[in-house]
């Protein structure tokens, strides 16, 4: 049970950190060289990938998957 927590742990974490650089790209590019026409589509898509990133980091199926790791709040990991 242990190994397959740990493996649904380290996919939501890369599906989060996918999400993270995708963003970091948009602002990038909106602050570098996007036309001033594409202003509030781009402030959709970054409302929207913001919107996903927080709905995968409120799961609560991340706090399931942490609870079977062994976090708690007395305990979170990397203590």
């Amino acid at each position: 049970m242990m190994d397959n927590a740990l493996k649904a742990l380290k996919s939501r974490d890369r599906e989060m950190v996918l999400l993270e650089h995708i963003i970091a790209v948009l602002h990038w590019d909106q602050e570098t060289g996007m036309p001033e026409a594409a202003v509030n589509e781009r402030a959709d898509q970054l409302s929207m990938l913001n919107g996903l990133l927080h709905e995968k980091v409120t799961d609560s199926d991340l706090g399931s998957i942490l609870n079977d790791l062994g976090a708690s709040d007395a305990h979170p990991l990397g203590d």
